[in-house]
């Protein structure tokens, strides 16, 4: 469990009273509150450096370029798909897309260049059941 939520301020903060109060290890104990408090100020960070400009954390958010590349993200798109930041700034915005609309993704760009008509740019998808054509 800690390996897979090694990076989650609150687990290590309930994991470092279980060590504290339970098996009775002060020294590991403050080391995992070290740990969550450094990984809290990494977080505030990056949501003060890394995310979309005024948008909430609750709700997943990502900016591309004109050519399709990730360019801005949230912290709630990376926890919601499991991502880091290096691994999704620069890439195909077809990375978060799933199919069918990921192979239609092309398509959709292209016609908005050609006719500046916005089907589904500039526009808040809740449900990827939004796309249409």
């Amino acid at each position: 469990m800690m390996t897979k939520f090694a990076k989650n301020p609150q687990v290590l903060t309930s994991y470092a009273y279980f060590l504290d109060l339970v098996l009775r290890n002060t020294e590991e104990a403050q080391r995992c509150i070290r740990r969550a408090d450094e990984q809290k100020a990494r977080e505030a960070e990056e949501a003060r450096n890394g995310n979309v400009a005024g948008q909430i954390d609750s709700q997943a958010v990502v900016a591309i370029t004109e050519d399709a590349s990730i360019d801005q993200v949230n912290k709630a798109l990376l926890d919601l798909y499991g991502y880091t930041r290096n691994e999704v700034l620069g890439r195909n915005i077809k990375l978060l897309v799933p199919s069918p609309w990921k192979e239609r993704h092309d398509g959709i760009l292209a016609r908005y260049r050609a006719t500046g008509i916005a089907k589904v740019i500039g526009i808040t998808q809740t449900y990827f059941s939004n796309f249409n054509d």
